[in-house]
This record gives C-alpha cells, structure tokens and sequence, in this order.
C-alpha cells in the first residue's frame, strides 16, 4: 500500500503504532470508544516516547499536525466519527471518536480461568501474561471486563478503603463509578461469569476466590456500592 507522506514514512509507522497501541489498550479496559484529536497524538507520542527522535526529526507545527490528521484519518473505520475540526483543512482540533472493539483486531486474548486454582495466589503480572494481555494496564484499574468476553475479572485491595470488606461468604466495596464496574452491576442481565481475586493489602498477590455472584449495586453519588456472595466451591 503507498502511505501518505512517503518521504517520512518512518515518522508516519511511528505515529500509527502509538495511536493502534492506545485504541488497543482502551480495548481491553472495555472502554466503548476513545476520543483523540491530533495534538493530542502528536504531544502524547512525542512526549512518553520519542521527545529526542522527533525533535530532531519533524520540522514545523504544520508539518506535525498534518502527519497526524494523516495517520488518524487511515486508522479510521466504520462506525468511527469526526466530532471535531475544520472542513478540508488539517488542524490541531481535529478530533476522531474511534470506536471499541476495532473492527481488524486480531485477538489473542484467552480470557479464561480454567489454569486457575481458587485459593493460589497471583500478580497482575503474571495473569496479565495468561490472559494475552500486552501490559497490565487494564488490571491496575482494578477490574478486567472486557466487551469481546462474557466475564468480569474483580481485583479488589480490602485496606484502600474501610468500606471493602468481606465475612468469608459475602463481599461489599464501594468505588467510584465508571463504565467498567457498571457491566459489572448489570452482570446477571448480560450473563456474565464474575470472578474474585482479593488481597489485604498492597504489594501482596492476589489470592483467587473464584466465581462470585452481584446481589445488589447502587449509586451513590460519583461512586457505586455492591454486594457480591461467593458461590458454591469458591474459596470463603
């Protein structure tokens, strides 16, 4: 395929890796889309990865904006939408929301539990390795629910907040809402298979419970609030 910008073909690869990196990261936090507008391409990759390379390499903001409007606009597929930016011109405001999951992914993902045993403990680490995941970002939130698989991964540290605790059988925590925990609320709705990994504290491992059941949630202002109850052969 002939790219655009030819001539900087290096920059060009490097600015779509990054860019396929975020959208695949947004993936497996389960996020429904993810917005970005090319200064924000620019700045991020500039910045985290390449601040020395690119210094030296691009020349003037135009050029900057321009490459990254290029690459946003060849990343992008059906179901993906321009929200912001002049009409015909390249500009720092362009914004694209990029849908989620993409729609060219080839998932090497295996979210499952069957290598696990209930009652072993784990680092986000290594069960990020098992599950195919690339790095553990998605684990350091606190849940994995990913939308490509009917489960939900629960990693919850009972001293963060005196609000999580557990009596062997019955499990409540609070924490403050995002779309990832409400799949997690509306869990017997969607069918999905809930699984516990707790630990007391930080910079211990996980200890895996097992399968866990959502008896309630509820709002609380920005946070939500749930009861889960272990089921039958998991670890109280």
């Amino acid at each position: 395929m002939a790219l655009p910008w030819s001539k900087y073909e290096s920059d060009w690869r490097i600015l779509l890796s990054v860019l396929t990196e975020r959208l695949h990261r947004a993936d497996d936090e389960a996020m429904p889309f993810l917005e970005v507008s090319a200064a924000e391409l620019f700045e991020y990759t500039s910045s985290v990865f390449f601040r020395h390379y690119f210094a030296d390499r691009l020349g003037t903001k135009k050029y900057d904006i321009a490459i990254c409007c290029s690459v946003m606009k060849v990343a992008m597929q059906n179901g993906d939408i321009k929200v912001a930016g002049p009409i015909g011109m390249d500009d720092a405001s362009y914004r694209v929301r990029y849908a989620l999951p993409r729609l060219d992914r080839k998932v090497k993902h295996h979210f499952t539990v069957d290598r696990l045993t209930v009652g072993d403990s784990y680092d986000r680490w290594s069960l990020a390795k098992y599950w195919g995941l690339s790095m553990s970002t998605a684990l350091l939130k606190g849940i994995l629910a990913p939308l490509r698989a009917q489960l939900v991964m629960l990693f919850v540290t009972e001293d963060r907040f005196p609000s999580r605790r557990h009596n062997g059988k019955t499990i409540w925590f609070r924490v403050e809402w995002d779309h990832r925990y409400q799949r997690l609320a509306d869990s017997k709705r969607l069918e999905l298979s809930v699984f516990l990994f707790w630990r007391p504290q930080d910079e211990t491992e996980f200890v895996y419970h097992g399968k866990v059941e959502s008896v309630s949630s509820q709002r609380v202002g920005d946070e939500i609030q749930f009861e889960l109850r272990l089921e039958e052969g998991s670890r109280g």
